[in-house]
């Protein structure tokens, strides 16, 4: 409750002293040395390691998810064929990334089930570790170039306007 009255008496603050200087036509002045100090950043946006991040996080979270989704659908199925099995078996391959491992080293046949298991485990490991390379070199803050292009508005001598540019 003190946080949101903090965070209210500063907005009303700052709105007030706006209202205040633009009721007086007091406008604030900043000079071009001022912004020329500060650095400009833009966001870095879908660049190569924003694009690795993404198709990692695609690969793990597709495999996770249809290794669960047959998991769930395998184990609910037990027991309607002609023999009976645990319905809840492979509950390990729940565990992202480790649970085929974990599910073949329960296992006392190695079956094409576990096989999967464990590639759907590497391969998650793999989606994981694109999605960490792409975050650490994902550009997030780009400087601002500035640009070539320079427009400038002219008065001549003789009071005609125009427009004056460099391109």
């Amino acid at each position: 409750m003190r946080s949101l009255l903090t965070i209210l008496a500063l907005v009303l603050t700052t709105t007030s002293l706006g209202g205040a200087a633009r009721a007086q036509g007091v406008a604030p002045q900043l000079t071009l040395a001022d912004r020329d100090d500060e650095p400009r950043y833009r966001d870095g946006g879908m660049d190569t390691g924003g694009r690795l991040a993404l198709s990692g996080a695609i690969v793990f979270s597709s495999f996770y998810l249809s290794t669960v989704s047959a998991q769930v659908v395998l184990d609910g199925m037990c027991g309607l064929g002609e023999h009976a099995c645990d319905t809840n078996a492979h509950w390990r391959l729940q565990i992202p990334i480790i649970g085929g491992f974990l599910n073949a080293a329960h296992e006392q046949r190695q079956d094409l089930g576990s096989q999967l298991g464990i590639a759907s485990s590497v391969v998650q490991l793999a989606g994981v570790g694109m999605l960490i390379a792409g975050l650490a070199v994902h550009h997030w803050h780009v400087p601002v170039r500035p640009t070539q292009a320079m427009v400038v508005p002219y008065v001549s001598p003789l009071g005609t306007v125009g427009l004056s540019g460099r391109f």
